[in-house]
This record gives C-alpha cells, structure tokens and sequence, in this order.
C-alpha cells in the first residue's frame, strides 16, 4: 500500500482530508473541482480505495456514503463530458466492424510489447514513476 498522493486543488484536498479523518469523523465534500487534473486525480484515489487503498486510510473508506457520492458525482460528469465530446458512429458503420477497422488503422507499436522485450528497467521505472533512478 502507498500513501496518499498531493492533491491537485480544492476538491482533492478535501476529500483527501477526509479520508484521513475516517473513521472519527463522517466525511462531507461539498467542493468544486479546481481543474481536470483536480477531478481525474481525485477520482483515481476513489477508485484506488477499492483496490490497493492506501496505508494511511482507513479500510473502511470505500464504502462510505458520501465519499461514494463524490466518485459517483465525478463518474457521471466524466461520461457526460466524453458523450459530450463523441461525434457518433460515422454514417454507413457498424460501430463494432467499423472500431475494429479504425483500431487496424491506428495501430502503432504495442508499449506492453516493448516493456516485455527491450526496455531497461530504469526506462520502465522512470515512465511509470516519472523519475528516474538517481
């Protein structure tokens, strides 16, 4: 487990804040995001409850109802933005040939393939971590 990551403005900072608090005090976020690295970092610490958590968190966190009504909050603004943003499937495509067409177009060199094959562990921990082995 890791520790909690620096938060990216006010929102993280609050809900950040209030996992810290857990279980003493029951978590309230009423704030605005500052930016979109605010919201996808935030959110990404949401999701991460359920998963791998973090040291200095308490277990329970991810159930907690309101912290579940941030991530919630957050998720359905994400999809509203990207469905927002989506023009459509192109007139005269099947969305599932077509996708798979437009991928076969699109293919470029696979990075699972070059990590598993030719990068050096400095490259793999740099690029992971964004720092490099000093």
């Amino acid at each position: 487990m890791t520790d909690l990551p620096k938060p990216r403005g006010r929102l993280g900072d609050a809900v950040l804040g209030a996992l810290r608090e857990l279980p003493r005090a029951v978590p309230r976020v009423d704030v605005a995001p500052e930016s979109p690295d605010d919201v996808a970092l935030t959110l990404w610490v949401l999701h991460e409850l359920s998963y791998g958590g973090f040291s200095d968190v308490d277990d329970g966190a991810e159930r907690e109802p309101g912290l579940l009504g941030v991530r919630r909050r957050l998720e359905d603004e994400l999809e509203a933005d990207l469905r927002a943003r989506w023009p459509g499937v192109p007139d005269g495509v099947e969305l599932e040939s077509g996708f798979f067409d437009w991928l076969a177009g699109h293919d470029g060199p696979s990075l699972a393939r070059h990590v598993q094959t030719e990068a050096t562990e400095e490259q793999v921990i740099f690029h992971a971590t964004g720092q490099g082995q000093t």
